[in-house]
């Protein structure tokens, strides 16, 4: 019976898999492995240079964060540096530090060339009203970022927050 259970599950899959990335005859899974590895590397390294900053070197935070980004979400990341950070970080002696803790891809699309990973991690930020307690301050934070491939480099096309899921969905 158990047997019958497994082979019915193994003809589900590879009908349901037919077409799909991971099952494209011309892709072997080494490429497609070091390609979510190399998507997965430059998600974490990439999120966190995105979110780190410090008010001494924003003209540098910003160079780094754009080479990280592509597409709408470069204009974007212009208009936080441009009227957020730049104007009120130093009057705030704002630094924020960026660390991830959990990454996982959760979705490959078709071709292989976009990846949607779900990171977890935690800012370290600093500021004026830190300063008096003299402790940093530690946020959480879960994001999923849609990872584009451009010109065979892997950058956050864009990232939207991920508090898991809620009420049970």
């Amino acid at each position: 019976m158990f047997g019958v259970a497994a082979l019915v599950l193994l003809v589900l899959i590879a009908v349901a898999g037919h077409g799909v990335y991971y099952a494209k005859s011309g892709i072997s899974s080494s490429t497609r492995n070091s390609n979510q590895q190399a998507a997965l590397a430059a998600a974490k390294s990439c999120i966190a240079t995105i979110n780190t900053y410090d008010y001494r070197t924003l003209p540098k935070n910003e160079a780094a964060a754009l080479a990280c980004i592509t597409g709408q979400f470069t204009d974007s990341m212009k208009l936080t540096y441009s009227k957020t950070l730049i104007p009120e970080a130093p009057v705030a002696k704002a630094t924020q530090t960026a660390q991830i803790n959990y990454a996982g891809i959760s979705s490959v699309s078709p071709d292989g060339t976009q990846i949607q990973v779900l990171l977890y991690g935690q800012f370290t930020v600093t500021n004026l009203q830190t300063a008096s307690s003299g402790t940093p301050r530690y946020d959480i934070f879960g994001v999923t970022a849609t990872m584009d491939k451009v010109k065979g480099k892997w950058l956050v096309a864009k990232y939207v927050s991920d508090t898991g899921a809620a009420g049970g969905k």
